[in-house]
C-alpha cells in the first residue's frame, strides 16, 4: 500500500518496513539449535508425547531447571506459550491424521483434544479452517482419502 500511495512520507515508512523486516528474518533464523540443550531434550520430549498431560512444572523438573526459567526461555526460543506450542503439534498431527482418512472423532481422540468440539476451536484457530474444511481442502487437492 506504501507503494500505491506515493507521498513524502513514502520513503521512510519503506525503510520503517524494510527494518522490520530484517528483524523478522532474523528472529526467525534463530532455530532450535540456538536454545539450551535442556529446552532442545524437552520440546523433543514435546514431540515425542503431545497428546500426554504436560504441566510447566514437569518439564522443568525433567529439564533440571526452575518452572520461571524454563517458561521465559522457552518463550524466548520458541516465540510463543508452552500451550501454544503443544496445540501447535496437536494439530500438526491431526493434519497428518485427517489427510490419512481418519474419522475426525478419532483425530480428535487421538491428538489429545478433551472432545471433538474442542478440536475444531483449536483447529480453526490455529490452521485458520475447520477441520472438515481442511479435509474438503486435502481430497480435492488430490489426496486420496483413505476410506473410499
Amino acid at each position: 500500500s506504501e507503494m500505491r500511495e506515493r507521498d513524502d512520507v513514502t520513503p521512510l515508512a519503506l525503510e520503517g518496513l524494510l527494518l522490520e523486516l530484517i528483524a523478522v528474518a532474523e528472529r526467525s533464523a534463530r532455530d532450535e539449535n540456538s536454545a539450551p540443550a535442556w529446552l532442545r531434550r524437552a520440546i523433543e520430549h514435546l514431540h515425542d508425547d503431545p497428546r500426554g498431560a504436560h504441566s510447566l512444572r514437569d518439564l522443568a523438573r525433567f529439564s533440571g531447571v526452575h518452572a520461571g526459567h524454563f517458561a521465559r526461555a522457552f518463550r524466548r526460543h520458541a516465540g510463543c506459550t508452552l500451550g501454544d506450542y503443544v496445540r501447535r503439534i496437536r494439530v500438526e498431527r491431526a493434519k497428518e491424521a485427517i489427510a490419512a482418512g481418519c474419522a475426525l472423532a478419532d483425530v480428535a481422540d487421538a491428538c489429545g483434544f478433551a472432545d471433538q468440539s474442542h478440536f475444531t476451536r483449536t483447529f480453526r484457530r490455529i490452521a485458520g479452517v475447520t477441520p472438515a474444511a481442511y479435509r474438503r481442502f486435502q481430497n480435492a487437492s488430490g489426496v486420496q482419502d483413505a476410506r473410499r
